[in-house]
C-alpha cells in the first residue's frame, strides 16, 4: 500500500500488530523540511510490556533506531507509564542525501543529517494525533470498565442506573440523602443535620447572618435568671440548721 492510502496501511499494520490495533489506532501525517511521516499510532491505553511493537521504516527500509525509539518514548511520556510501551507503525520518507543507512552492518540503524529535526517531527506528529483523538480510552479498557460496573441485569449503564444500582446495593430506597444529603437545598446555618428526637423542642435560630458575630440563639429558661435561687425549693424542716443555743 502506498503512503497515500491510510486505510490500506492500517489493514496491513493490523496483520502485524493484531486485529485490535485497527480499533485503537490514530492516523499520523506530517511533513517538515524535506521529511514526511505517515502511519498510525496506538492510544496510550493500548500498550504492551515490551517495545517490540514499535515499527519504523525509513524510505521503505525497516529500522530499529535508538533516536526514533527515544522520540516515541518522549511523545508518550505524559500519557504512558515508564514500564509500558506503545504500539505503532510509522514510515519516514526523505531524500536519500538526508539519511545515512550504512552505519550498521544489518542496516537496522540510520544516521540522519539533522537528528533534532527528525526527533521533533516524530514527537510533534504523535502529539498532534493524540490531541485530535482526544486521548480516548482503548476499546479493551472501556469494555472491561463497563463490564465491571454494569448491573447484573445487563441494563444500559446510564448515570441514573448507576445511582439506582448503588442505592439498591446499600439496602435502601433511592433517597438522595444517601449520597448527596448536603446538596438537596441551600445551606441554612442553625439547621440541624440530623432529625431531633421525638418531643424535643429546639429554639428557633437567629436569622441575622453575616461575617460579623451573630447573636446567640433564643433561649427559653424555666425561670427568671435575675434571681439565681429562683425556682429552687425551700429546705425542709429536717434539713434546716438548728437555732443558735438550742440543745
Amino acid at each position: 500500500a502506498g503512503p497515500d492510502d491510510p486505510a490500506a496501511n492500517l489493514a496491513r499494520l493490523a496483520q502485524v500488530l493484531g486485529s485490535d490495533f485497527s480499533e485503537n489506532a490514530l492516523p499520523v501525517a506530517m511533513a517538515r523540511e524535506g521529511f514526511s511521516l505517515t502511519g498510525h499510532v496506538g492510544l496510550p491505553t493500548f500498550h504492551r510490556g515490551a517495545a517490540n511493537h514499535i515499527h519504523f521504516t525509513v524510505n521503505g527500509r525497516p529500522v530499529r533506531d535508538r533516536l526514533l525509539l527515544g522520540a516515541v518514548r518522549g511523545a508518550y511520556a505524559d500519557t504512558l507509564r515508564s514500564d509500558r510501551h506503545p504500539v505503532l507503525g510509522l514510515a519516514i520518507a526523505c531524500e536519500p542525501g538526508l539519511v545515512d543507512v550504512n552505519v550498521h552492518p544489518a542496516k537496522t540503524e540510520v544516521r540522519f543529517r539533522d537528528p533534532g529535526l527528525v526527533r521533533a517531527l516524530v514527537v510533534s506528529a504523535i502529539h498532534e494525533a493524540l490531541r485530535r483523538g482526544g486521548v480516548r480510552a482503548s476499546t479493551g479498557v472501556a469494555a472491561r470498565t463497563l463490564d465491571a460496573l454494569r448491573p447484573s441485569g445487563g441494563l444500559p449503564l446510564t448515570q441514573h442506573a448507576l445511582t439506582q444500582h448503588a442505592l439498591t446495593q446499600h439496602g435502601g430506597a433511592a433517597s438522595p440523602s444517601l449520597f448527596q444529603a448536603a446538596r438537596t437545598g441551600a445551606f441554612r446555618p442553625g439547621t440541624p443535620s440530623v432529625a431531633a428526637p421525638s418531643g424535643f423542642h429546639r429554639p428557633a435560630p437567629n436569622q441575622a447572618y453575616g461575617f460579623g458575630e451573630a447573636a446567640q440563639a433564643a433561649f427559653d429558661p424555666a425561670g427568671d435568671l435575675s434571681d439565681p435561687m429562683a425556682g429552687l425549693a425551700e429546705p425542709t424542716a429536717d434539713l434546716a440548721p438548728p437555732a443558735v443555743g438550742s440543745a
